[in-house]
């Protein structure tokens, strides 16, 4: 999961700004800093690089179950294509963020969603190591940095030009996580 925030940097010079892993999804929100970009492509090839990391772990792991349950998620169209596994759903949620106010309210729900509902990953948001929670609450880079946006976007111009990417779901068993 962490190389595809640094391909997003690379490639296509793009900033995490927050970010959660959970153990079959994640929400993150990235800036682009310029336009031009194809959102669709960039889930799809961060899909797939996202992928091949789960399976070679899996491999690694010797988990023949799990890779047989992926292997039996692959369509006969996908099969023909050289579709081996069927790690994501298809969909993904993205919703464009031009105000602060939204901005706050995706980083709290992003922040917080380790510690809500059936998950309790951690005692406290703060605590969950796959998180940027501890950057904008202690000022602490747990694993991969995030980057202030405050500092730098200007949304009274209405071209803000990131966007929040969340439920990007992974079909794996729930306990197993995808971004260690």
């Amino acid at each position: 999961m962490y190389k595809w925030f640094a391909f997003l940097k690379e490639q296509y010079i793009a900033d995490v700004v927050a970010y959660v892993i959970m153990p079959n999804h994640l929400h993150a929100i990235v800036h682009f800093h310029k336009a031009g970009f194809n959102l669709n492509t960039i889930i799809a090839n961060g899909k797939r690089l996202i992928a091949y990391q789960i399976i070679d772990r899996l491999e690694n792991k010797r988990n023949t179950e799990m890779l047989s349950r992926l292997q039996n998620l692959v369509t006969d169209r996908e099969k023909k294509k050289g579709q081996l596994h069927k790690v994501f759903k298809e969909s993904f949620d993205a919703k464009a963020i031009y105000s602060q106010r939204f901005l706050l309210q995706k980083i709290n729900y992003t922040h917080n969603n380790p510690v809500s509902g059936k998950w309790m990953l951690a005692k406290d948001f703060v605590e969950y190591i796959h998180s940027s929670a501890s950057f904008y609450e202690i000022q602490l880079v747990r694993v991969f940095p995030a980057i202030a946006l405050f500092e730098f976007v200007d949304f009274q111009n209405g071209k803000c030009r990131s966007f929040i990417i969340y439920t990007l779901k992974c079909i794996l068993r729930r306990g197993s996580t995808i971004g260690t």
